[in-house]
């Protein structure tokens, strides 16, 4: 009985250490990575009126694992119109203790295309971005804001 006992204790005493090991990490929590726009590019218009913004981030992970990215929300103004949004859905890793390029690109509805094809004609190049870009991590979803205003470059469109 007493062999049974002594088993149990040491059973509870290593059990107590795994999660007191465990809770170990959680002092070192998850660093939030860190995101840089890079550029924001007119990538395409289509004959049927919707267009194809591209923006081009650099994001850092200063963690000692990879980082997946899962998703990108965003809010751009072109020339001071009116904003529209949209989700992109991101399937890539951040390397551990490394930075890697990611490009998204954002879909604008024939309506707003019509309005930024409109600003751009005019000679307006000016833009406002927003946005979350979210982390799948171990311990749940860390989502990080960005924003930047900049200049458009069209020089993809021979512009």
């Amino acid at each position: 009985m007493q062999h049974v006992v002594t088993r149990l204790t040491h059973s509870a005493v290593f059990a107590v250490l795994v999660v007191a090991g465990g809770c170990s990490s959680l002092a070192n929590p998850i660093e939030q990575p860190e995101v840089e726009l890079q550029r924001v590019a007119l990538a395409s218009i289509s004959l049927t009126g919707s267009a194809t913004i591209r923006a081009d981030f650099n994001v850092t992970n200063p963690n000692s694992m990879g980082v997946p990215v899962k998703a990108i929300d965003y809010e751009i103004s072109i020339g001071g119109g009116s904003p529209f949004t949209g989700r992109a859905e991101v399937e890539t890793t951040i390397p551990a203790y490394g930075s890697a390029p990611l490009t998204i690109d954002l879909n604008i509805s024939a309506a707003a295309a019509i309005d930024t094809a409109r600003r751009l004609s005019s000679g307006s190049r000016d833009y406002r971005i927003g946005g979350v870009i979210h982390f799948a991590t171990a311990i749940g979803e860390i989502s990080v804001r960005f924003s930047d205003e900049g200049t458009i470059d069209d020089s993809a469109l021979g512009g």
